[in-house]
């Protein structure tokens, strides 16, 4: 099973979290709290994912990894 490394930021509305390197560019988005912060990553990546016609990916393939 594939899992998709999201970097994430603590901000002063909530969270972001962004992926890098990706073969069609960057998918970043936000949210208010962690569990919407899923919800939305899941959404834009297989957003993108859908564009290049790739497989989209399920909530137990994300992994979300502070920013050092």
């Amino acid at each position: 099973m594939e899992v998709v490394k999201f970097i994430v930021e603590k901000t002063k509305t909530g969270y972001s979290a962004y992926v890098e390197n990706l073969d069609g560019g960057v998918v970043a988005t936000t949210g208010d709290d962690l569990e919407h912060l899923k919800l939305n990553a899941i959404e834009a990546y297989n957003g993108l994912m859908g564009y290049l016609n790739q497989k989209p990916i399920t909530a137990d393939q994300i992994q979300f990894c502070e920013n050092n």
